[in-house]
C-alpha cells in the first residue's frame, strides 16, 4: 500500500471516530438529562405536592372552624404562596385552584356536586400557561427539551363525626352535676353549629356499673345508652329536651319517685354502688361496634368527678374496676375510638389527675376544671378539634 493510500485511510478512520464520538456524546448527555433533570423533575414535583397538601390542610382547618368555603380558600392561598416548586414561588392565582365538594369515605370518591360540603381539593401546577411557566431544566436543553409540566393534587376531607359521651353521675357530682349539664349542652349545641349531615353524639351514664339484669332472667345486660347515636340535625331538638334533664343519680331511694323525692334518674340503677369509669367505657364502644357508621370518627368524650371506687359491695375491689378501665380503653383503641377524659376536680387530687389522663387514646386529649365554671369551652373546643384528613 503507497504511502498516499495509508494516509487517506487515516483521515477516513479519523472521520469515523468523530462519528463515533458524536454519537457516543449524545448518548451520554441524555444520561446526562435523565439523570440531572430526572431528579430535578421529581424533586420540583415533590415540593409541588407538598404544597398542595399544606393547602389541603389549611383549606379544611379554615372550613371547619369557620364553615365558609371563601375564608377556606383564602387560607388555602396564604399556605400557597408560601410555598416554592422548582426556584420559584408559587403564584396563587395562576399556579393554583382550589374545589370543594363531599368526600364519601365509604367509596374514596370526590364529588364536587355533592349536597354537602366536608372536602377541598387543591391543585398546584407549573405550565406554560402558568405564570411562573413550566419547570426549566438543566441538560436536557441542548436536546431540544428546555421545561417539563408539573402537576399536584391534594384532596382533605373532615370525617363525620360519632360521639358518645360518657357521663358519670355518682352522687359525689350531685353539687355539680348541673355544670356538666351546661358543659353537655354546649358540646352539642356547637356540634350543631358546625355540623355535617353524617354526625351523630350520644350519652351513656355510669355509676357503680352499666350493667343490670333488664330481663329479670339471672343474666347481667349492658343498659341501653340514656340517648343512642342520633343525627344531630334532625334530631337536636330532641337531643337537648332530653340532656336538659341530666341529673345526678341516688341509688339509696328505689327509683319511684316517692320516698323523699330524691331519685334524680329513674334508669340510672345499672349494677353495682360507687364508680366505675370502664363500664360506661366498654358500653360505648360496644354502642359503636353495633351502631356506629365503620366510615365514621368514632370518639368517646369521659367526663367524670373521681376515681374509680368501690361502695357497699365486699367483692368490689377499686384496684380491679381501675384494671378494668384500662383495658377498656385499650378496647376503643382497638376498634378505632378515640378517647378524650375531661377531669371535674375541684378538691384537687394528683391521683384523679393521673388516672383520667392514663384512659386517653388516640389523637385524645386530657382537660381538667377545677370550678367547672370553663366547662362549657373545654366541650366546645373538643366538639372543634375534628381530624383533618389528606385522603387522595
Amino acid at each position: 500500500m503507497s504511502r498516499k493510500e495509508r494516509r487517506s485511510q487515516r483521515r477516513q478512520r479519523g472521520g469515523n471516530y468523530a462519528i463515533v464520538l458524536a454519537l457516543c456524546f449524545t448518548v451520554l448527555m441524555s444520561f446526562a438529562a435523565l439523570a440531572v433533570d430526572g431528579a430535578w423533575i421529581r424533586h420540583a414535583r415533590q415540593m409541588a405536592q407538598n404544597a398542595a397538601d399544606a393547602s389541603a390542610h389549611a383549606a379544611t382547618v379554615e372550613l371547619r372552624r369557620s364553615g365558609s368555603t371563601a375564608d377556606a380558600t383564602a387560607a388555602a392561598r396564604a399556605v400557597a404562596a408560601l410555598n416554592v416548586v422548582g426556584k420559584t414561588t408559587i403564584d396563587p392565582e395562576t399556579n393554583f385552584s382550589v374545589e370543594f365538594g363531599g368526600w364519601d369515605f365509604s367509596s374514596g370518591g370526590f364529588d364536587t356536586e355533592a349536597d354537602y360540603t366536608n372536602a377541598v381539593e387543591v391543585t398546584v401546577a407549573r405550565r406554560a400557561e402558568t405564570a411562573n411557566g413550566a419547570l426549566d431544566l438543566f441538560v436536557a436543553p441542548v436536546m431540544g427539551i428546555k421545561t417539563a409540566n408539573l402537576l399536584a393534587r391534594a384532596t382533605a376531607a373532615m370525617r363525620f363525626r360519632e360521639i358518645m359521651v360518657v357521663q358519670d353521675v355518682t352522687g359525689s357530682f350531685s353539687g355539680d352535676i348541673a355544670k356538666a349539664k351546661t358543659g353537655n349542652l354546649a358540646l352539642l349545641d356547637s356540634l350543631y353549629a358546625n355540623q355535617f349531615p353524617g354526625d351523630r353524639v350520644g350519652m351513656i351514664l355510669f355509676t357503680g356499673d352499666t350493667e343490670h339484669d333488664e330481663n329479670g332472667d339471672g343474666k347481667m345486660d349492658f343498659l341501653s345508652p340514656w340517648t343512642p347515636l342520633s343525627y344531630v340535625d334532625t334530631d337536636y331538638a330532641a337531643i337537648r329536651t332530653k340532656w336538659s334533664t341530666l341529673n345526678w343519680c341516688d341509688k339509696d331511694k328505689v327509683p319511684d319517685g316517692t320516698e323523699n323525692k330524691n331519685d334524680h334518674m329513674l334508669n340510672c340503677r345499672a349494677g353495682g354502688d360507687g364508680t366505675n369509669q370502664g363500664a360506661g367505657l366498654e358500653d360505648a364502644v360496644e354502642t359503636f361496634i353495633s351502631d356506629g357508621d365503620p366510615a365514621s370518627l368514632h370518639v368517646i368524650l369521659l367526663i367524670s368527678d373521681g376515681l374509680y371506687s368501690c361502695v357497699g359491695s365486699a367483692k368490689c375491689k377499686p384496684l380491679d374496676r381501675r384494671d378494668y378501665a384500662l383495658e377498656m380503653a385499650d378496647y376503643a383503641w382497638e376498634n378505632d375510638v378515640h378517647v378524650y377524659t375531661v377531669s371535674f376536680n375541684k378538691s384537687y387530687s394528683s391521683s384523679q389527675t393521673a388516672f383520667l389522663k392514663q384512659l386517653v387514646r388516640g389523637y385524645g386529649r386530657f382537660y381538667e376544671t377545677g370550678t367547672g365554671s370553663d366547662l362549657p369551652g373545654i366541650l366546645a373546643e373538643i366538639a372543634d378539634r375534628i381530624p383533618v384528613a389528606l385522603v387522595q
